[in-house]
């Protein structure tokens, strides 16, 4: 049995659609106007879904949306993503080899390859066939070159694979970054504010995260195989696949976690200094408040307060407050509350 790839772009959508009437629910999902979210649906023949992720080879981290059909022994991959990768060329060909099942046997055969942007083309015994333009025909030939032995199935975990390519680099790039912000924080001469790189990484890994939770239960629905679609070894593919995911996720929580107590150091650390100010004006008022009691008691000029009519009142008066201070100072460094 040979094993099939069709390979769609935007404009041959409605041709495909007309020439496939039966596959009602693949139709649904190319004429969606917008692609949200990475999912995919078990019918009798396979499974139909979307892969939404960013392209991890651009700089400008492009949305790629690929509308996919996945069978025993095809593959069919729509293209939606915005920006085509480059102009087709005709005459290039590429060598496109595949594993195939027929019953309990393998071996390898023949893969057919059709690129609906040119014409169809069928069974060829030396397994090349033009290439397209669009991002997914790059990436299969990629794919193709890495692994020379692939059937539908085992070609589809390598695009998933594909999307998840830097999302570990990714990961590390954040705890790198909280690395550094603790690191600030600690540094009482380097101490500024992360609240807004925070809220920038936590916005970010909350996006990861959604797309790993998409992925996992994308997954979780192929391995349900309710119509046994799919053989246990390849079951077992997107298990590990879904595993993968599944520690990338539990990564981002871990992150998260971090990012929530980067934040709470930073409180506390406001929190000292507001509590070292408060200390200091109390230092402050404490000293003074006994001078301001003596100034005020003074300051009434009674007409019989004797110590008005001394010679050395004034002195006097200095010579106890200056005790009075330097009391003060004694006692406020035996409690630590001063340097």
């Amino acid at each position: 049995m040979q094993g099939e790839l069709t390979i769609l772009d935007k404009t041959r959508i409605d041709d495909f659609i007309s020439t496939h009437p039966t596959w009602k629910e693949y139709a649904a999902l190319l004429q969606e106007n917008n692609h949200y979210f990475t999912k995919a649906e078990i019918v009798s023949e396979g499974a139909v879904g979307e892969l939404i992720f960013q392209n991890p080879d651009s700089k400008e981290h492009e949305k790629c949306v690929f509308v996919f059909f996945l069978g025993k022994d095809q593959l069919v991959i729509a293209d939606l993503t915005q920006k085509n990768r480059r102009v087709p060329h005709e005459t290039e060909t590429m060598e496109v080899p595949l594993r195939v099942r027929s019953g309990e046997s393998s071996g390898i055969g023949s893969l057919t390859i059709r690129s609906e942007n040119d014409d169809t083309i069928g069974n060829t015994t030396d397994n090349t066939t033009s290439r397209g333009s669009t991002l997914a025909s790059d990436l299969i030939s990629t794919l193709e070159r890495e692994e020379k032995e692939l059937t539908p199935v085992r070609l589809f975990v390598q695009i998933l694979d594909y999307t998840l390519k830097n999302e570990m680099k990714n990961l590390q790039r954040i705890e790198k970054a909280c690395y550094r912000m603790e690191e600030e924080l600690l540094d009482e001469k380097k101490q500024v504010d992360p609240t807004k790189e925070v809220a920038k990484f936590r916005k970010e890994i909350l996006n990861r995260n959604f797309r790993y939770q998409q992925f996992a239960d994308m997954v979780d629905t192929l391995c349900e195989n309710p119509f046994d679609i799919f053989t246990d070894s390849e079951k077992l593919s997107f298990e590990r696949f879904g595993s993968k995911v599944d520690r990338l996720s539990q990564q981002t929580q871990l992150l998260r976690e971090y990012l929530v107590q980067i934040r709470e150091m930073y409180q506390q650390t406001i929190d000292v200094q507001h509590n070292k100010t408060m200390q200091v004006l109390t230092v402050v008022t404490t000293l003074f408040f006994p001078l301001t009691l003596i100034a005020g008691w003074y300051g009434m000029n009674f007409v019989n307060m004797p110590e008005l009519k001394n010679q050395y009142s004034y002195f006097i008066v200095i010579g106890i407050c200056l005790i009075i201070v330097a009391g003060e100072i004694i006692f406020f460094k035996k409690k630590k509350l001063i340097g």
